[in-house]
């Protein structure tokens, strides 16, 4: 008959096997400032720094709850006590440990639960050499020594600082023997240690931007406010749905309540898509910059308590496509639900249940397309209407501006214009108290500085288009005449395609320039009759083109 036998696992081999769960640096410490957040800290503060032998050092500290002696121990056990709140950004029990280890051999804990000033801290330590010799589990556990206290009062310190406040207690994780920090792919060292260790904190500084978006973010109400420090830098959030832009909204919302098996209800996912527009249809002149629109900044982007976990990602949804680098998917979730995504240790590398991926296929397969079509055929915005107002165009223009040609011009203090070209140093566009030069027609716009496109009900001569000028800031424009025959058959029908009337848009500005560039008093009417033959022939030749209201969508 069969016996019933305990049988021990090789400690050591069981710790050394720990450390190859795949942790990237990025993420062993954001799985350490999760154990922060946990703690309620509102300050963390990263070191990460090479002593002048050569050898790294890594630090996280907050100013936390602080742990007992109880407390402490088993937040050094593999596998720990399972806390009570559902809503943890912890699962394992193991991200402290396992993190950790992935990158160093020496792992110790320095805890107070304070008041600082007053009480010893305490300490635990993980030695992983130790326990390779002795093959036990042996955790160094009792009050710090004298330079585990120092380094935690130093730490505390530097919080205080950070959280322009006391901090009364707080906890301190301190990596020594980092031997797999500076280790290139194949075992090789880097002959430019200091090098390599900005690049991985470069890298550390966006992935924990990124993760911790919600929390980092003052004007966030998701995530509970923090504030993060690396090497005494803080860490800047950075939001891949540029949500406080006016422009942006999000294109397509779902949300899904999850039930148990009693019908008991467990939580809520919740689906976002945005379709970014592009830089020239956002006024914000920093809009560039805070959407960093890439191949790699494509995809879904998975949030477990408000702390992204995975992506941007496909998660096999579809592949990635240069045409769909503008779309951006939020795919939020509580902790509960955790089995519908196969949340592991590092919670990343995600295994969606069928039925979710299934709902989330369905749901964003057309975004997908959508983004796709808007990005190759453009997105009609205020290229389709008349009026006044900033348009793509123009924001082109404002940021090409000094790649162009084009005349220069000075406002005098008596409301006069002088333009200054190819041609002519001088030429009077406006006299004393803005008065047209009568020598010299040209169409004076009211329109605001900036635009650089004005589309009118009706230019003279019934031209296209014509050279004008601000009234106010002087600056050069392009007048279209949308009561053109050709502007109403040719123009307004491709409206919703926006690459294409921007480039309409380009050509008669570019136009409208050089003859600005090239003209003088005896030239000005050449300039005139050649337009007007233009806009005529123009006029003649779409004259069997069917109307707007009669082409085809």
């Amino acid at each position: 008959m069969a016996e019933h036998k305990v049988v021990e696992p090789n400690t050591a081999r069981v710790v050394d096997g720990f450390r190859d769960t795949g942790y990237s640096f990025e993420a062993s410490i954001a799985d350490l400032v999760d154990n922060s957040i946990e703690a309620g800290s509102s300050v963390i503060g990263i070191e990460v720094n090479l002593t002048a032998d050569g050898e790294v050092l890594v630090q996280v500290a907050d100013n936390g709850c602080g742990m007992d002696l109880e407390g402490l121990e088993n937040a050094m056990r593999y596998g720990s006590s399972r806390k009570e709140d559902p809503h943890r950004l912890g699962r394992f029990g193991l991200g402290l440990k396992t993190a950790s280890t992935s990158f160093c051999r020496r792992l110790t804990v320095v805890s107070s639960e304070g008041p600082i000033e007053s009480s010893k801290p305490l300490a635990a330590t993980w030695d992983l050499d130790v326990i390779a010799q002795q093959n036990q589990w042996i955790l160094t556990l009792g009050e710090a020594d004298a330079n585990e206290s120092d380094f935690f009062l130093d730490a505390m310190e530097a919080l205080a600082h950070g959280a322009e406040s006391e901090v009364s207690s707080g906890t301190v994780v301190h990596w020594d023997k980092v031997d797999r920090l500076l280790r290139k792919q194949h075992g090789g060292a880097y002959k430019n240690p200091e090098s390599a260790l900005a690049r991985r904190i470069g890298r550390l500084t966006t992935h924990l931007g990124t993760v911790f978006q919600r929390f980092l973010d003052p004007d966030d109400e998701r995530g509970r406010n923090i504030s993060i420090f690396v090497n005494g830098g803080r860490i800047v959030p950075w939001d891949p749905f540029c949500e406080v832009f006016a422009e942006v909204e999000a294109e397509k919302v779902r949300t899904w309540a999850i039930a148990d098996g009693s019908g008991n209800h467990q939580g809520e996912i919740v689906l976002r898509a945005f379709i970014l527009p592009p830089a020239n249809e956002v006024e914000d002149s920093s809009y560039p910059g805070a959407a960093q629109i890439s191949n790699d900044r494509q995809g879904i982007y998975v949030y477990r308590e408000n702390r992204l976990i995975e992506g941007p990602d496909w998660l096999t949804i579809g592949a990635a496509d240069t045409h769909l680098n503008r779309l951006r998917v939020e795919l939020s979730f509580p902790a509960p639900l955790d089995p519908f995504f196969g949340v592991g240790i590092k919670k990343s590398g995600l295994h969606l249940d069928p039925g979710l991926f299934e709902e989330l296929e369905n749901v964003l397969t057309p975004v997908r397309r959508e983004a796709d079509r808007r990005n190759r055929r453009g997105r009609a915005k205020s290229a389709a209407t008349a009026g006044t107002g900033r348009r793509p165009a123009d924001r082109t223009i404002d940021s090409e501006k000094e790649g162009l040609s084009l005349p220069s011009t000075t406002k005098g203090g008596d409301g006069s214009l002088t333009m200054t070209n190819n041609l002519v140093n001088e030429l009077k566009v406006l006299g004393p108290g803005g008065a047209p030069n009568p020598e010299f027609r040209i169409r004076i716009e009211d329109d605001a500085e900036g635009v650089h496109i004005v589309h009118t009900e009706s230019l003279e001569d019934g031209v296209l288009w014509s050279p004008s000028f601000g009234k106010g800031a002087g600056d050069t424009k392009v007048s279209i005449n949308t009561s053109h025959d050709w502007y109403r058959k040719a123009y307004l029908p491709n409206s919703a395609n926006s690459p294409l009337t921007q480039a309409i848009e380009f050509l008669l500005f570019a136009l409208a320039q050089a003859e600005m560039n090239n003209t003088r008093l005896d030239l000005n009417e050449v300039f005139e009759v050649f337009r007007i033959e233009v806009s005529r022939n123009l006029r003649h030749l779409v004259a069997d083109l069917p109307e707007p209201d009669d082409a085809e969508e």
